[in-house]
């Protein structure tokens, strides 16, 4: 089988995933999550499933003017999450409610090293 038809068909695969509202994709904007997850990565976000801690979430902040995508540090006891960026020092003040999360990310596609890697030095 070629390349394209992979390619092709891959895509076809990821439109029929995502026009069934099954997954979102999240491209990262901050550098919060690195060196695990960077500027420019592409994140596959589940609109289902469990979230434990440990698991990096994609939310909608009510103060931020986008979603935040932050991992998941402690569940509440009163539903919501404590939350925090890989690079930060600490958790984030705010925690986030059970319907402010999107989804759970499940797979990181990284472009952003991509990208810095073929810009060069």
């Amino acid at each position: 089988m070629s390349r394209w038809r992979i390619a092709i068909g891959m895509v076809l695969l990821v439109a029929g995933v995502a026009a069934a509202r099954l997954v979102v994709f999240a491209v990262v904007t901050g550098d919060s999550m690195a060196p695990a997850i960077v500027r420019g990565d592409v994140c596959v976000v589940a609109r289902s499933g469990d979230v434990v801690p440990g698991d990096v979430v994609l939310y909608r902040d009510p103060c931020a003017r986008r979603p935040v995508l932050h991992r998941v540090v402690a569940l509440n006891g009163d539903g919501s999450l404590t939350t925090q960026g890989d690079a930060n020092e600490s958790a984030d003040r705010r925690t986030v409610p059970r319907a402010a999360v999107v989804g759970r990310v499940v797979r990181v596609m990284s472009f952003g090293r991509t990208l810095r890697l073929a810009s060069g030095p």
